[in-house]
Order: structure tokens, then C-alpha cells, then sequence
């Protein structure tokens, strides 16, 4: 057997996405969506939709096809939506420190709200400052979490996992976005 560590390239890239009409759309989703659902045993300790919730959502693929510009530059080829999900933080809630490394392309967060801690990434020593409509895309590896909430309202994001798109498989066949 051997075992060794190998470096790798990481990369993180913050953005601006203007467009208030499907903001305001994904975020009114996503708070009556986590109105009715208890805090899950996940990494995010808060209130989260199921992980496929945004998906095949009109307004979240418009967002994405919108920043193309940004994913070219992450990811260069042809992804698929794998996950895109909603979270809701009120006082006292946080993200345990992750990472999506099953992930194949890249992930993302779109902050719906001006207020809350920030998402630290450690091993960049890097917080990224919450601003309603601000991105981030980021490689899968990389460790990240959400510092205990102490919030009078609500923090919302949308969180989202692109996969690779495989040359052999059709996706157009299957319950994914192909962009």
C-alpha cells in the first residue's frame, strides 16, 4: 500500500447577481419551504429544505445560466445540478466545518439576505461577507462553516453541487439539470 498526500488547486470566486425579481422568488421558496420542516441531522444547524428542493427550479437554473460567465471560469466544460437546497438560520444556529468532496465540478452559495456571520473558509483563513444576491463558488474540498447565528431576522441562502457531466451518460433523460 502506499499513502501520501498530493497537493492540489483550489479555487473561490465571489460575485454579484442583480437580478431582485428572482432573488426575492427563490427566497420566499425557500422560507415556506423551511416553515415546516424541523432542523435535520446535517452539517447545517438550521432549518434546510430537502437537498434536490431547487434542483430543476426555474429561478435557481436561471441564476446559474446567468453567471456563466463566473462557473466558465471555475469550470470550463458541461455540469449537471446535482444538489441545490435552502437554509434558513435563526439565533443560535450554525454550519458544523465541511466539505462537499463528493462533489465532481464545483459548489456554490447564493446569499437571499444582508445579515449573518459570514462563511468561513479555513484553510484560506477567509471569511466571505454576506450581502443579499452576493455568490460564491468554490472548489468541493475546501473546509467551510457558519459561526453560531445572533441574528434578530432570518439568514437565508441557497446552497448548491455541480457534477461533471460525463460524455457516455445522456442526462437529458435523467431528473438533472444539464447546463
Amino acid at each position: 500500500m502506499i499513502k501520501t498526500q498530493i497537493k492540489t488547486d483550489v479555487f473561490l470566486l465571489e460575485g454579484i447577481y442583480k437580478n431582485t425579481k428572482i432573488l426575492d422568488s427563490l427566497k420566499t421558496k425557500i422560507k415556506e419551504r423551511t416553515n415546516r420542516i424541523k432542523i435535520q441531522n446535517t452539517n447545517v444547524i438550521a432549518k434546510t429544505t430537502d437537498f434536490n428542493f431547487l434542483r430543476n427550479d426555474l429561478d435557481f437554473v436561471t441564476f446559474i445560466k446567468d453567471i456563466k460567465n463566473d462557473t466558465d471560469k471555475v469550470w470550463p466544460y458541461d455540469f449537471i445540478i446535482v444538489d441545490a437546497w435552502g437554509n434558513c438560520y435563526e439565533k443560535n444556529h450554525y454550519a458544523k466545518e465541511h466539505t462537499h468532496k463528493d462533489t465532481s465540478a464545483f459548489c456554490g452559495i447564493l446569499y437571499l439576505t444582508n445579515n449573518g456571520p459570514g462563511t468561513y473558509f479555513s484553510e484560506l483563513n477567509l471569511t466571505v461577507k454576506e450581502k443579499k444576491g452576493k455568490y460564491v463558488l468554490f472548489s468541493p474540498v475546501l473546509k467551510h462553516s457558519v459561526k453560531k447565528c445572533n441574528l434578530k431576522s432570518q439568514r437565508i441562502t441557497l446552497a448548491f453541487n455541480m457534477h461533471e457531466c460525463k460524455p457516455w451518460v445522456d442526462y437529458r433523460n435523467q431528473n438533472y439539470t444539464y447546463v
